[in-house]
């Protein structure tokens, strides 16, 4: 057992962290957080898988030697740590939620201390000195510590995605599901159980999927792009949905008086007030300069009149307004529903200037 055996025999493994390492580099989409934060997680992951390989030699021996149990106490002690970054990969929790994200820390940093000094403790698990393994009354704590940061991790996805598409979501509980059935299957059937090549497939998968989500994500406003748009009505327009046009007004405004880092201002929070409150069937988007849309599925004339009114009332909170119309996708193509929700947009925003013009004489 030595280097070019583990080398071997985590061959994949090593390739894939290397990999993942590499593309992180020269990723364009994804902020420098999320590539440090990817880079460290691979760094970790390798470190487990060495410390695993490592600690299966040492079961080897007649008589315990102390880095078994130090072994064991870093494996535990890493792959909480790694479950933490991959969060802050896919759905990072922002600045101003640091406290959450700490709170969130607790139980991996709290069974640290458990982990490195059960050896003593019993408290965890420990080894015999003729190197056999025994349970202690906490035996399980490492599996629940992961279990509570899969649900914590499948939680955030799910809140990160609400506004997305059924595509996107499928893949994140394809990634989900498949990395989770894999621990099971090892934790019942592999004698080593070494989860880092379920990790770094599963990170890999995550890296893969948030830089391709990114590259449909408008930079400004965090919304989804034009690319995005087109993309996605194919899908809309197979269901009983509606598009909705909408155009911020006075954005030339905004920059030409107060400046444009006061016009980006004005974007987003117009932008933050579509995604939010368009509704559980709605999906907002971007498709460039003052110009979004949000497209519909699975609703009524109704539902949609509803909501777009409701959006306006969220919007008269601020100091910014946007036109609005809309179209229902029935017995035509989208292209002609997206045509009437422009024309019906237009009109209103025609109408909105002619009356700002009667009420200033």
């Amino acid at each position: 057992m030595g280097f070019i055996d583990y080398v071997l025999e985590n061959y994949i493994l090593i390739f894939e962290v290397s990999g993942l390492f590499l593309i992180s580099l020269i990723s364009t989409h994804l902020n420098d957080t999320t590539k440090k934060m990817t880079r460290i997680a691979a760094v970790l992951l390798l470190i487990v898988s060495i410390a695993t390989y490592v600690e299966l030699w040492t079961q080897s021996f007649e008589k315990l030697s102390l880095a078994r149990p130090m072994l064991t106490a870093l494996k535990y002690s890493l792959y909480p740590i790694v479950m933490i970054l991959c969060m802050q990969i896919i759905s990072p929790i922002s600045k101003e939620n640091k406290i959450l994200f700490a709170i969130l820390t607790i139980p991996a940093t709290l069974s640290i201390p458990f982990y490195f000094t059960s050896q003593w403790t019993h408290i965890v698990c420990y080894f015999s000195n003729d190197n056999k393994y025994f349970g202690g009354p906490l035996r399980y704590l490492p599996y629940v510590i992961e279990a509570f940061y899969i649900i914590v991790f499948s939680i955030q996805n799910v809140k990160y995605l609400k506004n997305n598409t059924s595509k996107s979501k499928l893949v994140v509980i394809f990634i989900l599901s498949t990395s989770v059935l894999g621990v099971i299957l090892y934790f019942i059937f592999s004698h080593n159980q070494d989860y880092s090549p379920i990790y770094a497939t599963a990170l890999l998968l995550y890296y893969t999927f948030t830089y391709i989500y990114k590259s449909g994500t408008d930079s400004l406003t965090g919304l989804n792009n034009r690319q995005n748009f087109y993309q996605d009505a194919k899908y809309i327009a197979s269901k009983k949905g509606a598009v909705v046009s909408i155009d911020m007004n006075d954005l030339k405004y905004f920059n030409d008086t107060y400046g444009h880092l006061k016009g980006d201002e004005a974007l987003k929070t117009v932008a933050e007030i579509l995604a939010k409150e368009c509704g559980e069937h709605g999906i907002a988007y971007r498709i460039g300069g003052d110009e979004f849309e949000i497209l519909y599925t699975n609703v009524t004339e109704k539902d949609v009149v509803s909501n777009i009114n409701h959006m306006k009332e969220c919007l008269k909170k601020t100091s910014y307004s946007c036109a609005f119309g809309y179209s229902l996708i029935e017995n035509k193509s989208f292209h002609d529903a997206l045509y009437d929700a422009d024309q019906a947009m237009y009109f209103e925003k025609k109408k909105t200037k002619v009356d700002k013009y009667i009420n200033a004489k």
